[in-house]
């Protein structure tokens, strides 16, 4: 996006339009890298002990959005929950009450089933160690601190004090607008510690072990020094009955999730349904010398002269090929273009165009490999790497440019012929109009606009100005959708298997949603690209490209 400025201001207003809980602020859900990218000085010795490694590797991951309170748990806050329960008050709190000129410093000497039960009491929740990290750090993924790289100072956080916490609230609010995410306190989190769980947690929704000797605690304290302690990927324990005075804690709350859906199964609605009179042939490209490779062919396309247009992620070749029916190139283009090819589509007119899913590049090029147009969508997450941009692109009436960007962002951006951005909209979530990662786009010929929302498992429709109209939630894991010659076509999968699971490409009825088709499509339903006599190409790994053609 041209105007990052603009950007956060939209994602703001979104945001305020979900009316988070008194004194909690939405943390929107998505993508976002989890742990340390960088070498503490003393890493690479050989005496480091490995237990300070344990936030490592970085790992992406998927969260449902959640409430988080803006404030560590106060004094004031903790004794009416004291009051209410007849719990046991802090050990230091003399006669059961808090002590004198404290009441807006954050509670401590206090355990973790202390603290999870207030967050029950008040009808909230300790947050994930996951969901803490991605409330601390906002938008700076990959950096030390919240703020950055520049190291705290007691304007920025309290730490490295010798007389305890301080009034919550004192220092500068975070992206998310949450106070001493780093400091004052240590805060207790729902997941068991374990030292490699990092390694083998699931990329949606980790709730830590299911058991252990430790609970996890994050952010550091009023006593702690800045250089490793504070750090927003630091992972410290402790016993789940331990009350220290630098132990305090937060909540966390659900966002509400959309009513569960009574959806057929997809299984069954195939099995009724017709198979599509199509055979898959795979067409192998030659190689045109012996240190030639080609790599995961993401997205395939077809001329309408007959010429195949591959673009690939090998770097043994170059990522656009323009192939024929028995596999010799004919033409190839590309080279350091490419971050990550993700797609490319051929426009009523004939030009080739392509997606990049890692620099949020799109390019126009000529059949022949003439650069005509190219596009920075930018508003990729800070601190991300790897597929962090955008992931289709659809062609409207007179030129207009509509562009999915799922994997770093929420969103549906337009752009004129020219290039120019016009508007954009969409935002994280379930509901009407949210995605959690939109990954196809598609223009029918009366103007509807259809989506795969790949992660909410349907496929949503809007007008050419971003108004929703309805969707599907009986057609699984929508992941490709294509509109060409009179008919929708989309890839899926279960919604309840891996990315890499078997799946199907599947005729829609654009009116009802009924499948009027299908095929296997043996791993290939990334990104469906059709031919105006029905065809069908597509990409599987890891070198693979399918070509359905009818007999």
């Amino acid at each position: 996006m041209s105007n990052p400025a603009l950007f956060s201001l939209i994602v703001l207003c979104q945001l305020s339009s979900f009316g988070a809980e008194p004194g909690m602020a939405f943390i929107p859900g998505g993508d976002f890298s989890r742990g340390r990218t960088y070498d503490w000085p003393d890493t690479k010795l050989i005496w480091y002990p490995t237990v300070l490694a344990d936030d490592t590797p970085v790992t992406k991951l998927t969260l449902s959005p959640f409430y988080m309170d803006v404030y560590e748990v106060t004094n004031q806050r903790y004794a009416f929950f004291i009051k209410a329960t007849r719990r046991k008050p802090p050990y230091h709190w003399t006669g059961a009450a808090i002590p004198e000129g404290t009441e807006q410093r954050p509670v401590h000497n206090v355990s973790w089933d202390d603290g999870a039960a207030f967050c029950t009491w008040e009808g909230k929740r300790l947050p994930t160690e996951a969901e803490w990290e991605r409330a601390a750090r906002g938008t700076a993924e990959g950096l030390t601190y919240p703020w950055g790289n520049s190291p705290p100072t007691p304007g920025l956080a309290v730490f490295g004090l010798d007389k305890g916490a301080q009034d919550v609230g004192t220092k500068p609010k975070n992206y998310f607008g949450l106070y001493d995410m780093i400091g004052n306190v240590w805060e207790w989190t729902a997941d068991w510690y374990g030292r490699t769980y990092y390694e083998v947690a699931p990329e949606e929704d980790p709730q830590g072990p299911t058991e252990g000797r430790y609970r996890v605690l994050r952010g550091g304290s009023w006593f702690d020094t800045p250089d490793t302690f504070l750090a927003s990927s630091y992972r410290s324990w402790a016993r789940q009955g331990e009350r220290s005075p630098t132990i305090g804690f937060r909540c966390a709350k659900s966002f509400p999730q959309a009513p569960a859906r009574d959806v057929p199964d997809l299984r069954a609605l195939i099995k009724v349904a017709p198979r599509l009179a199509l055979e898959r042939s795979q067409i192998k490209i030659l190689a045109p010398t012996a240190d030639w490779e080609l790599g995961y062919p993401s997205s395939v396309a077809m001329h309408a002269n007959g010429d195949i247009y591959v673009i690939q992620r090998s770097e043994k070749a170059d990522p656009i090929l323009v192939v024929d029916r028995d596999g010799k190139i004919l033409r190839a283009w590309g080279k350091g273009l490419f971050k990550i090819p993700h797609t490319i589509r051929i426009d009523p007119q004939g030009s080739v165009w392509t997606v990049d899913s890692s620099s949020s590049m799109i390019y126009k090029f000529t059949p022949q490999g003439e650069k005509l147009m190219e596009i920075s969508v930018g508003g990729q997450p800070k601190g991300k790497t790897g597929a962090i941009g955008t992931t289709d692109i659809a062609f409207g009436p007179n030129g207009r440019l509509f562009v999915s960007d799922g994997y770093g962002n929420t969103r549906i951006l337009e752009y004129n012929a020219g290039g120019d951005l016009v508007r954009q909209w969409g935002s994280a979530g379930q509901g009407p109009g949210q995605f959690r990662q939109p990954h196809s786009i598609a223009i029918d010929d009366q103007n509807t606009i259809y989506v795969a929302d790949r992660l909410n498992a349907r496929l949503q429709r809007f007008d050419l100005d971003g108004k929703y109209l309805g969707e599907w939630t009986h057609l699984g894991r929508v992941t490709s959708v294509n509109f060409t010659a009179g008919n929708l076509w989309i890839g899926t999968q279960m919604n309840n298997e891996s990315n890499e699971s078997d799946g199907w490409h599947m005729k829609i009825d654009r009116k009802t949603g009924k499948i009027l088709g299908t095929i296997a499509s043996v791993h290939g339903h990334h990104v469906l690209n059709v031919t105006q006599s029905g065809e069908l190409l597509s990409g599987a790994r890891p070198d693979i490209v399918w070509y359905f053609r009818k007999p």
